[in-house]
Formats: C-alpha cells, structure tokens, sequence
C-alpha cells in the first residue's frame, strides 16, 4: 500500500489524510526501534558486562600483572569478593575516562 499526498494551492491534505500516512509510519519506525533494542539487549545480557567495558575500549588485567595500581585495584577486588561470598570476577581498566555525553571520536 503506498500513500502519496499531492499538495497543490486548491487542496490542502485533510486531518484524517495525514492520520493514515502517519499512523502506519510510526508503527514501522517503532518496530525497527525495538528490534533494535533488542538485538542490542541480547548482546548485552548474554556476554554481561565485559560486552560494554571492551565496547568502551576497555582491557582485561591479568591477576599476576606488576603494575601497582592495577594490583591495588585488584586486591580490592578480591577483597570484596571474599567479603560478599562469590567469585574473583574479571577486572577490566578503561583507559580513557569518558562521560556521558562524550564519545570516544571526539
């Protein structure tokens, strides 16, 4: 089905004429707006967060690295993670720190 609205000086398009071409193009753009998301919330929740550190440019750190600060970091870590009851989980540094409205192509 295709909507064509001709516009020409004797015949503006009428309320109910603009109501079906609208109405099916924002059911489509709602549709490819949640396939979207979802594909994106699949990714997400399957692979967790290291998905969204490495996404982000972010680099797992070895638990026998002889950096200071990455072994500060990862004793708290671990210190946290026998404190709470569960697994050592990975350790992952941003290099860059960004904000929330800026991007790494800046």
């Amino acid at each position: 089905m295709v909507f064509v609205l001709f516009m020409d000086d004797t015949k503006m398009p009428t309320l109910p004429d603009l109501i079906e071409v609208f109405i099916p193009t924002l059911g489509v753009v709602t549709v490819l707006m949640l396939m979207a998301s979802g594909v994106r919330l699949i990714e997400i929740t399957s692979n967790g967060g290291s998905t969204i550190a490495q996404r982000l440019g972010g680099k797992l750190v070895s638990t026998n690295t002889s950096k200071t600060k990455y072994r500060q970091l990862l004793n708290i870590v671990e210190e946290m993670s026998i404190a709470s009851g569960i697994p050592v989980p990975q350790f992952m540094c941003l290099r860059e720190r960004m904000g929330l409205t800026r991007s790494r192509r800046e």
